[in-house]
């Protein structure tokens, strides 16, 4: 919290069977009045949704890109986060942009990586050739201006990238984290590996996780990060 504002930022996180998990990380727009309801309603959604369509639809050793459903699960999920949002509004008497936030969903699947992603943040996942952008912080015509969940298009601004292999960790991150994390250059968007290699090398070795989070949100409120983003900041990472 600054300046008496409520963060922005949301997380959740769930273990919907063996060898699966699913992790959702929202940011609500700082131009919002609720966007912190709004961000942590559609995190909490996203993931139950897709915790039970994980449970109900594939059983233990059953990879759900076999099945063809992973990308049709994602837009359940983002589609669910969003008309639980609309559900809000009209019961609380706000507008729906009251609400509005980004919105990524990561689905691991026996050693597989999906994401969704509406807005900016991103995934990064380690490969055995380095850290690589999984999903990356999107394009916008104007600075700081994003599609949210709650806009009319989308659905249209929704980007899937599924059943990635060969990811042994992840990183999923809001935009407050993207210009400590990320490298820009003409052609995009690109890891910076002196940053993630460490950290999931760190990750690896957890044996307690209240501390390690601790020890995670001291780094994003250190001075390097600060420098590079006043913005609420949330980093959540995931080892397989």
């Amino acid at each position: 919290m600054d300046r008496d504002i409520p963060c922005q930022d949301a997380w959740a996180a769930g273990v919907p069977g063996e060898n699966r998990f699913v992790l959702a990380v929202a940011d609500g727009l700082g131009s919002a009045r609720h966007s912190d309801l709004g961000a942590r309603l559609a995190v909490d959604v996203a993931v139950e949704t897709l915790s039970r369509h994980c449970t109900e639809e594939a059983g233990p050793g059953v990879r759900l890109c076999e099945i063809e459903k992973t990308e049709r699960m994602l837009l359940d999920a983002a589609g669910s986060a969003r008309s639980a949002l609309v559900e809000e509004a009209g019961l609380a008497g706000y507008a729906i942009r009251d609400l509005a936030c980004t919105l990524i969903i990561v689905l691991c699947d026996q050693g597989r990586i999906s994401v969704a992603q509406i807005g900016d943040g991103g995934v990064v996942g380690l490969t055995a050739r380095g850290p690589v952008l999984l999903s990356d912080p999107g394009e916008s015509e104007y600075l700081n201006v994003v599609t949210p969940l709650t806009g009319d298009d989308w659905e249209a601004d929704l980007r899937i990238t599924a059943d990635i292999p060969g990811v042994s960790a992840c990183a999923a991150f809001t935009d407050g984290c993207q210009r400590a994390v990320l490298v820009k250059d003409s052609e995009g968007y690109e890891p910076f590996a002196p940053f993630f290699l460490p950290l999931f090398s760190y990750a690896r070795d957890v044996m307690d996780p209240a501390l390690a989070g601790d020890e995670v949100a001291s780094l994003l409120s250190s001075q390097r990060f600060s420098e590079n983003s006043e913005d609420d900041k949330t980093l959540c990472l995931a080892v397989f």
